[in-house]
C-alpha cells in the first residue's frame, strides 16, 4: 500500500499529515469516544493540578481569545465535529500571568478516561485528532508540553509529547491526526487509562476529539514527519537534502526491504530503498530515516513536496 506525506512550501513549510483507512479494509477499532453527548463521560477525571481551578471543558465553541484580545480560534475540524475536549488557560491567565510566573505556578490540568479493557488485544494503537497553539512567553517550565499518558494501573503513566515540533505561535493542522502504538503498555491489559495533560505552559489552547483504540494491522508504516527542514525559516538551495521519519505501527517487526519516494512538484519521483533484513529489522514502534539525494529548489519560491512509502501487505494508506 502506498502512503503519502504532503508538504506545501513557501520559504517556510507547512506540514499536512493525514491517515485514512481504506474503504475495503475492515475496521479494527474496538473503543472510541467523540464527546457527542456534550459532557465528560461517566467515570472520567477532569483535574486541575494546582490552585488555578482551570479545567478542561467539553464544548462545541471556539477558543474565545485571551485577555484583552479577540483572536478566536475555530473549533477543531474533527471527523465527528461538534463537541470536543478543550483546554484554554490563556482566557484567564494572560491578565495575571506575571503573578503566576513570580510564584512559579503554571496552569497544569488533565482529563483521564475510565478504565478501558484491552484484554485479548495483542496490539493496541491509539489515535486521536487535535488542534492547538502554544506560546513560550512567560517561560515554559522545564519538561512542559502537551502530553498523552497511557497506564495499565491508573498510577504509573508512559507519556508521549504530541506537539510534533510545532513551534511557539505556529499554526497546527486542523485537525492534526495523531497515531501512537501503545501495545507495550496496553496489550492484553484488562484496564487501560488514557490521560491528556497540559503541563508547564501559560497559553494558548488545546482541543482533542475522536479518540480511538484499535488493533494494529500486521503491516502498517507511517510516513510520519519531515526531519531535515524546519516548518519555518527555510532558505532553499540548489542541493536541499530531504529526510523523513518512517515509523512501524504494525503488529510485527519488518525485515523485508521497502521503497520510499520523493516527488518535488511535477518532477519524476526519486526512489530510495530501505534495506531491511532479518539481522536489521524495523521493530514495532521503531523509527527509521529515509534520506534522498540533493535536489535543486532555487527555481521557484513555492514547491509541492510529496513523500510516500510502498510496503507490500500494508492495509492502510496515510
Amino acid at each position: 500500500m502506498v502512503k503519502y506525506l504532503l508538504l506545501l512550501a513557501l520559504v517556510s513549510m507547512n506540514l499536512y499529515l493525514a491517515a485514512q483507512q481504506d474503504i475495503n479494509t475492515p475496521s479494527r477499532m474496538f473503543w472510541h469516544q467523540d464527546f457527542s453527548s456534550g459532557r465528560l463521560p461517566e467515570g472520567w477525571i477532569n483535574q486541575a493540578v494546582n490552585d488555578s481551578n482551570l479545567r478542561w471543558e467539553c464544548t462545541n465553541q471556539p477558543f474565545p481569545g485571551s485577555y484583552g484580545r479577540d483572536q478566536q480560534a475555530p473549533p477543531i475540524a474533527s471527523a465527528s465535529g461538534g463537541f470536543h475536549m478543550q483546554y484554554a488557560p490563556a482566557v484567564r491567565i494572560d491578565k495575571y500571568y506575571r503573578r503566576w510566573e513570580k510564584a512559579g505556578i503554571w496552569p497544569d490540568a488533565y482529563f483521564q478516561t475510565a478504565a478501558i479493557s484491552c484484554s485479548g488485544r495483542s496490539s493496541v494503537v491509539l489515535t486521536f485528532q487535535q488542534n492547538f497553539m502554544w506560546n513560550d512567553w512567560g517561560k515554559v517550565r522545564p519538561g512542559g508540553g502537551l502530553y498523552v499518558g497511557v497506564s495499565n494501573d491508573g498510577i504509573n503513566f508512559k507519556e508521549y509529547e504530541v506537539r510534533h515540533d510545532i513551534a511557539s505561535e505556529a499554526d497546527c493542522p486542523n485537525p492534526m491526526h495523531v497515531e501512537l502504538n501503545i501495545s507495550a503498555i496496553a496489550a492484553f491489559q484488562p484496564a487501560v487509562y488514557l490521560r491528556f495533560y497540559w503541563k508547564g505552559i501559560y497559553a494558548w489552547y488545546w482541543m482533542v476529539d475522536d479518540i480511538e483504540l484499535s488493533e494494529a494491522p500486521e503491516a502498517d508504516l507511517s510516513a510520519s514527519a519531515l526531519v531535515s527542514h524546519p516548518l519555518a525559516g527555510n532558505t532553499f538551495t540548489n542541493a536541499d537534502i530531504f529526510r523523513f521519519n518512517i515509523v512501524n505501527l504494525g503488529s510485527k517487526a519488518l525485515s523485508q526491504p521497502f521503497d520510499c519516494y520523493l516527488q518535488v512538484d511535477n518532477r519524476p519521483a526519486l526512489r530510495q530503498t530501505i534495506p531491511l533484513s532479518d539481522k536489521k529489522a524495523l521493530a514495532v514502534v521503531d523509527t527509521i530515516v529515509a534520506a534522498f539525494p540533493p535536489v535543486d529548489l532555487t527555481d521557484y519560491g513555492i514547491h509541492t513536496i510529496r513523500f510516500y512509502t510502498s510496503l507490500p501487505g500494508d492495509t492502510r494508506r496515510s
